[in-house]
């Protein structure tokens, strides 16, 4: 199983995150078979708001997906360019490391205070998988 981690810091509100998720992106994504593994088999989704405007959307799937194009594939999805570009020298610095792709669920300030903290939001990941559920039901 592999997990697509997208930071997403542009989506501005809830109805921003839905109008990115049913853009033309995700829908080649999740509908299109890729090489090597195949069209994603997503078998759950959790987005959390992390701070007005900001989302970590974490999409599980069944398939293996090699690390040097799982960073593509959340680039295609809209995650943070500056995250996606560090994670890629994780992979290429670090072959061997198998936690590069992470997700820091409270952000602290300088003197220790938490300034930033997820959230889960049940009905916005429900609202997110039915989008990708329809994705994946389209005919080419």
């Amino acid at each position: 199983m592999t997990e697509i981690k997208l930071d997403l810091d542009t989506a501005h509100s809830h109805q921003g995150l839905l109008r990115l998720a049913r853009s033309r992106n995700w829908e080649q994504v999740f509908m299109e078979g890729h090489p090597g593994f195949g069209k994603l088999r997503v078998q759950s989704v959790q987005v959390s708001r992390t701070s007005p405007g900001h989302y970590h959307v974490l999409i599980a799937v069944s398939n293996e997906i090699p690390p040097e194009y799982l960073t593509f594939l959340q680039l295609a999805l809209g995650s943070d360019v500056a995250r996606e570009m560090l994670n890629r020298r994780r992979i290429l610095t670090c072959p061997e490391q198998e936690h590069w792709n992470l997700f820091f669920p409270m952000k602290l300030n300088a003197r220790g205070q938490v300034i930033s903290q997820e959230k889960l939001d049940m009905r916005l990941s429900k609202q997110v998988r039915d989008i990708i559920r329809q994705h994946q039901r389209v005919k080419k």
